[in-house]
């Protein structure tokens, strides 16, 4: 299984210039960034597949299915519903709100999913080394919100992610 520190550990990494060199090259920054997304995407699907089959089968074909049900799109669109607080998710919205977690996690989401694209998909796109390590700050955050969120907000947004409403 992917791990979220992991994925931060290496985008950290490729911003380590080579012995030989002055400073990280593009396509390090470029990979960083999209390590840095694929952190809190991991982060996202962990914990979804976690609260709806358990820990306690990790590496099973049954987390595996919840885990693997969740893509790219399914998370960022639920992640704009909740940062635009849309009403077709309201009516599972805690009585409490979002909360400032929740929220900021899916606020981090949708940035670095933006930024992925444009890493992995646009030729022209240059990034700064010190964009990246702010990128990878804001996903370290990311990771650091959805953990610490509280019960209920997270509940529903996981089962969100799990179970979206038609």
């Amino acid at each position: 299984m992917l791990s979220s520190a992991h994925l931060l550990e290496q985008a950290e990494r490729l911003l380590d210039p080579l012995p030989d060199e002055v400073r990280a090259r593009p396509t390090d920054r470029c990979r960083a960034i999209s390590s840095a997304y694929y952190a809190v995407f991991h982060a996202g699907l962990t914990a979804a597949a976690d609260q709806a089959v358990g820990t306690d089968v990790r590496g099973t074909v049954l987390y595996s299915l919840a885990y693997r049900s969740i893509d790219h799109a399914k998370m960022k669109g639920l992640c704009r519903l909740v940062v635009q607080k849309g009403p077709s998710i309201k009516r599972f919205m805690p009585e409490s709100g979002w909360g400032d977690a929740i929220a900021g996690y899916a606020n981090s989401f949708v940035t670095l999913n933006e930024l992925r694209m444009q890493a992995d998909y646009d030729p022209t796109y240059v990034v700064l080394p010190s964009e990246v390590a702010n990128y990878i700050l804001v996903a370290r955050s990311a990771i650091g919100l959805l953990d610490a969120a509280e019960p209920e907000p997270r509940r529903a947004f996981l089962t969100l992610l799990l179970f979206p409403p038609r």
